[in-house]
């Protein structure tokens, strides 16, 4: 399974670097179908074949990157189109980064892998998209002849976008269902003190904390339990250490039963320890 797994992982970066520069050449071609034979002749010998495929790999990666780039363009236009109640682009961003952290298995990792790989077949249509409108340059800035008959070309690049930004449209749709359903989801969870010890382990490791533990409860009306953890960012000080740490706990336990206790944080030489305040209903 892990295999597989790893196959459609390589496979969806084929898509990402290298098969839209392909697309767009052949949506190129189109335009001179009368030199497909010189165009089949060239690619059967094989140091020709190995350059043209080293160079649509680095347009393809070039290509690509230049679309993420500015992406958040139409991001932001289709975000407009979308009249009802969201959260922000930041927001929606962070809870795709949240649902990716999830362990294998889970209907939150599921839910992320599933748009994620619908996304690649997005910015695949994007990518050609903008591979064909290149291409297109390259050859005639490079003297060739414009056709008289341009009416396929501009069909096929026309259409690659239209997919492409309805795709988009919907995904984003898509995203902002998946976002609010988890963050209900997670504003309804009343956490145990081990679910508690194990979310933030996993999520203060990606911002550079390490060894947190919980100290033994204190059980009364509330639960109250300290914790300690180290700072494993050499070139971080003792408030920014403290500050990084409050706002990373506050974000992960929010809208859950747990919450920092007012006292805060306190740092010396990287080791950081605090309160945790738990109730049996949420806040």
């Amino acid at each position: 399974m892990k295999n597989i797994s790893e196959l459609l992982h390589n496979i969806m970066y084929i898509l990402k670097y290298f098969l839209a520069p392909v697309v767009g050449l052949v949506t190129v071609l189109l335009l001179y179908e009368k030199k497909y034979a010189d165009y089949v002749n060239l690619l059967s010998n094989k140091e020709s074949l190995g350059m043209v495929v080293i160079l649509l790999s680095a347009l393809g990666i070039t290509v690509y990157y230049f679309h993420r780039t500015i992406h958040p363009l139409f991001s932001i236009v289709i975000f407009e189109f979308i009249s009802e109640k969201k959260p922000t682009r930041d927001e929606l961003v962070f809870g795709r980064w949240e649902r990716r952290g999830f362990p294998a298995g889970t209907l939150e990792k599921s839910v992320q892998s599933a748009l994620d790989e619908s996304n690649v077949a997005t910015h695949f249509f994007y990518c050609s998209f903008w591979s064909s409108l290149i291409i297109a340059c390259i050859y005639f800035l490079c003297g060739t002849n414009l056709p008289t008959d341009l009416n396929p070309f501009i069909f096929f690049v026309v259409g690659y976008f239209i997919i492409a930004f309805l795709a988009d449209y919907q995904m984003t749709n898509w995203d902002l269902k998946a976002y609010k359903r988890f963050q209900e989801k997670q504003k309804d969870k009343i956490l145990k003190i081990a679910e508690v010890l194990k979310f933030l382990q996993k999520g203060l490791c990606k911002v550079g904390y390490e060894e947190f533990s919980l100290d033994k409860p204190e059980i009364g009306r509330d639960v109250i339990v300290g914790f300690s953890v180290q700072d494993i960012k050499a070139d971080r000080d003792d408030w920014t250490s403290k500050h990084v740490l409050k706002e990373s706990i506050t974000k992960a336990l929010d809208g859950s039963n747990w919450k920092l206790m007012s006292d805060g944080v306190s740092c010396k030489l990287g080791y950081l320890t605090g309160r945790l305040r738990g109730q049996e209903k949420q806040n």
